[in-house]
């Protein structure tokens, strides 16, 4: 039985009441600073409707509260921390009373973020529904299932934080890298600079977005980082690739070797000398071109790049076994880069999800998880749920192998007798009908009668042994389940799901693996299987063992009486 568990029959053993938000929580709307009155020195944070800070401003007027976004990106829910200056751009919720955690009030209102941008209004500038907002319905357990639940999910949002930071910090290193390479501050060796115009060949495509098909022969960049596909190409050669204007301009880079089409507002750069490596070039532009061109670009209605832009852009140009060099180290940055950004976001990612699922299940109080949605995800899922909830449901068909046994006769018995027993489906002599020569299994298992009047019974197995074809095998394959346990459990899970239909009873393996039953941690498994192990000795002992003995005493008793009445 976990912790959390033992809260809830102690302390709510009737259920969790339901509030309105405005009750529980101070709400309100900040107050309007404009842009002018903040400033970079200011030493509070100040945040209007998003996550991130909008400025910094010499006062505060919160701590420790709630923000939730009430136009523009209006139903964004964040938490902050420390002191703060909340704008008008955002209602904030904070602590009420002493009885409610801030934080955990915080959880369950992110929870419901989705329905709270269901409920927004306006065109150009959406704005949240005041009243659906502070009617919320929050659940309120006693403060410390509260204090509980903010812990185990504080637990969560820590490991995501150091993923994220770990990614920040790789793609960090591996710019700092690239520029110290680029910057040629090094000693001896000369490096030219030199324009692009008479190092490249530079033009635009002649397609257009509408030209793409889904599954075309060639690839089709165009003014964003994915690009798409055409069944017929422009060029054929090497390149860098780069986006002319919208918000990939000057940003977007790619490089090609090979044949692609190009959209008309994408520049190809092609390398028209033997002095650069393509290669090279592709790294340097990425690496200083940003720089440039945010001080050059032509800023209208679609920030754009214009072609003396690109001409006059300078490169420097080391010796070709130089930039041989660099591209060989910038291509292992790369290959290192891109299994983080492949890695690490996905890790984050599955770590979010995760996060939102047991953040879900915790503010719903619902206690029972079907196992489809925690097998899946692994032994350390299994034991967390098992810490948060006290026990895990599955299935039989999630935690086994399941196979069947064969024909074995008792005339094959008698002719073959030997060491290792044969099991069936009668109860007497623990289901065994012989001795003989060889085995079918080795090891830990569970055995279920299939057919017959014992249709559903399970036995534990060890050793080795076989079974004839109306027993089905059981191998346990989740390591966060004990055999012995498990055959407990079945003694009673079973019975539901026996057919006993107009002929005999039946649990066939399909039905077999349909089979539900909980289980706890591992060490309460011990402690369960070490009782009912005692239980199960001592009813051995009452109802093998002693009538055994009394069987013993009668005999006693009437050899006894025997000799005494022939008065010999």
């Amino acid at each position: 039985m976990s912790r959390l568990d033992d809260l809830f029959k102690k302390l709510c053993p009737n259920g969790v009441e339901y509030f309105p938000l405005y009750e529980i929580t101070r709400l309100t709307a900040g107050e309007r600073i404009t842009k002018a009155m903040m400033s970079k020195d200011g030493m509070y944070p100040s945040y209007g409707g998003g996550a991130l800070p909008t400025g910094h401003y010499n006062d505060y007027n919160f701590e420790r509260a709630i923000t939730i976004s009430r136009a523009g990106s209006a139903g964004t829910v964040n938490w902050v921390e420390g002191k703060f200056w909340a704008t008008d751009v955002c209602f904030v919720a904070s602590e009420k009373d002493e009885d409610i955690s801030i934080k955990y009030v915080y959880y369950c209102v992110l929870s419901k973020e989705a329905e709270l941008k269901k409920h927004i209004y306006g065109g150009n500038l959406p704005k949240l529904d005041k009243n659906y907002l502070w009617n919320l319905e929050i659940p309120v357990p006693p403060r410390p299932i509260q204090d509980e639940i903010v812990n185990i999910l504080d637990n969560f949002t820590e490991l995501t934080a150091e993923l994220t930071a770990e990614l920040t910090a790789r793609k960090k290193q591996y710019e700092y890298y690239r520029d110290k390479l680029l910057s040629f501050d090094l000693e001896g060796g000369e490096i030219r600079y030199i324009s692009h115009s008479k190092l490249c060949d530079i033009c635009t495509g002649s397609s257009n977005t509408e030209d793409a098909i889904e599954n075309g022969k060639y690839i089709f960049f165009v003014r964003s980082q994915e690009p798409l596909r055409k069944d017929d190409f422009e060029y054929d050669d090497e390149a860098v690739i780069t986006a002319g204007d919208g918000v990939g301009g000057g940003k977007v880079f790619h490089y090609i070797n090979g044949k692609y089409a190009l959209h008309q507002r994408a520049y190809r750069i092609h390398p028209s000398t033997n002095e650069l490596n393509g290669r090279y070039l592709y790294h340097y532009f990425k690496a200083i071109f940003p720089r440039y061109i945010q001080k050059k670009m032509y800023d209208g209605s679609v920030p754009s790049i214009r072609r003396p832009m690109l001409n006059e852009f300078q490169i420097a140009v080391p010796s070709l076994e130089l930039q041989k060099k660099i591209v060989h180290v910038l291509d292992d940055f790369d290959a290192i880069c891109a299994d983080l950004n492949i890695g690490l976001p996905a890790e984050i990612n599955a770590r979010n999800k995760q996060y939102e699922y047991y953040r879900d299940r915790l503010l719903s109080f619902n206690l029972n998880v079907e196992s489809s949605e925690v097998i899946g995800g692994g032994n350390n899922l299994i034991r967390l749920m098992q810490y948060v909830f006290g026990h895990v449901n599955t299935t039989v068909g999630d935690s086994c192998e399941i196979s069947r046994g064969v024909v074995i006769s008792k005339d094959y018995i008698r002719q073959n007798q030997g060491e290792f027993p044969v099991y069936s489906s009668q109860t007497e002599n623990d289901g065994e009908l012989g001795k003989i020569k060889t085995y079918m299994f080795d090891g830990e298992y569970l055995t279920w009668t299939t057919d017959g009047a014992n249709a559903g019974t399970v036995f534990y197995r060890t050793g080795k042994f076989s079974i004839t074809n109306v027993c089905g095998l059981l191998k346990v394959v989740n390591k966060t389940l004990l055999p012995r346990f498990m055959y407990y459990a079945l003694q009673t899970a079973t019975k539901p799901y026996v057919n006993k239909g107009m002929g005999n009873a039946k649990l066939m393996s399909n039905v077999m693996a349909t089979v539900k039953f909980s289980y706890p941690s591992l060490s309460r498994q011990h402690e369960i299987v070490n009782i009912l192990d005692k239980f199960d000795t001592y009813c051995n002992y009452l109802t093998k063992g002693l009538p055994a003995e009394i069987e013993a005493r009668e005999k006693q008793y009437e050899y006894y009486r025997d000799k005494l009445l022939s008065f010999k």
